[in-house]
């Protein structure tokens, strides 16, 4: 954040210490607060989105990052507020991790890496996994037929690949037969399948899933490349993927159009999350807080991937939630990339 907004909320954060006690302060809440509270925001393309990102605390660095054309339209995606919130909670988790590994490194008196995967490591004696230190460069480098974006999902005749990108630190969480792999990897709602339940999201193209972390990436970090990102893969039975339902169309556009606008009295709605364990569909171009300023279903948009329609698939349900933990967490696999431009 800016040296303004940055003095504004340590200050703030020390008054409140001094009143109540460091013990009853989070600093994260009064973070995202601050953020909540300002006047300023930006949604539109046509709004003054480099006024509104100063004026919630970003640095300059930080505007010219969020406003660079290539990323246009995935900025539009979400709103400024939105976004500072992203970068700045994302670099806080990347803190409080390496302020806890420094203190268990301590303890056990072993010299601190802050690289690459040896920050994710339990131990660091232990050698990682050919899963997790693999620096990826690009996918298409090594694509095949189980990954490629041409048919992204054929791993045999009884699973199919599904991917995730973000940051590797909430990817990892999931990874290893003792982690919960839920809390870490659901969605903030309202998302385009319910509105007041994130769920859990997968895509089946592994370029959709690089595109999200190189914007990650991007974002927080800029090209000093110190919060680590990545891609997770999982193999899915086919038998936990049968009873799914597909949106296409004005059907898609129906549906989103209620979820993110918070009908939650949307008949269709309540009919397909009982009668269906996944929803699919594209994924929404606009910001939640677009979506409520449009007039009809007709005006939403659709995320592409290169030529590629984007991809998700979502679920809520609590039994394929435990099913997954029980019969695909073993096959997630998660790859550190470096996604250099």
């Amino acid at each position: 954040m800016n040296h303004h907004a940055a003095s504004l909320i340590f200050k703030g954060y020390e008054s409140a210490v001094m009143g109540f006690g460091e013990d009853f302060v989070d600093f994260r809440k009064m973070i995202k607060n601050v953020i909540e509270c300002s006047k300023a925001d930006a949604c539109l393309e046509g709004d003054d989105w480099e006024n509104a990102l100063f004026e919630l605390g970003a640095s300059s660095q930080l505007v010219n990052r969020i406003l660079d054309p290539h990323w246009k339209a995935v900025r539009l995606c979400r709103t400024a507020k939105e976004w500072i919130w992203f970068v700045v909670s994302s670099r806080l988790e990347y803190l409080e991790l390496l302020d806890s590994s420094t203190r268990a490194h301590q303890q056990r008196g072993q010299p601190m890496q802050v690289e690459g995967s040896d920050l994710f490591s339990d131990a660091a004696e232990e050698a990682p996994s050919a899963s997790s230190s693999q620096l990826v460069e690009h996918p298409q480098s090594r694509a095949t037929s189980a990954t490629s974006t041409q048919n992204p999902t054929a791993a045999g005749e009884n699973s199919q690949v599904f991917y995730k990108g973000g940051l590797l630190h909430r990817l990892r969480a999931a990874e290893g037969p003792n982690n919960n792999m839920f809390p870490s990897l659901t969605s903030t709602p309202p998302v385009d399948f319910h509105p007041t339940d994130g769920g859990f999201y997968l895509t089946k193209y592994q370029q959709t899933a690089w595109e999200y972390a190189r914007m990650t990436a991007h974002f927080v970090d800029g090209q000093r490349q110190q919060v680590p990102v990545g891609i997770l893969s999982i193999r899915i039975p086919v038998d936990l993927l049968t009873n799914s339902y597909t949106f296409v169309g004005d059907e898609w556009r129906s549906y989103v159009w209620a979820n993110r606008r918070g009908d939650v009295r949307s008949f269709r709605m309540f009919t397909h999350l009982q009668d269906y364990d996944w929803l699919q569909g594209p994924i929404c171009a606009q910001a939640t807080m677009v979506v409520q300023r449009l007039t009809s279903p007709a005006e939403l948009q659709s995320m592409r991937s290169g030529n590629t329609t984007s991809h998700q698939i979502w679920t809520r349900n609590m039994d394929m939630l435990f099913a997954l933990e029980e019969k695909a967490q073993p096959t997630i696999r998660v790859e550190e990339i470096h996604p250099g431009r």
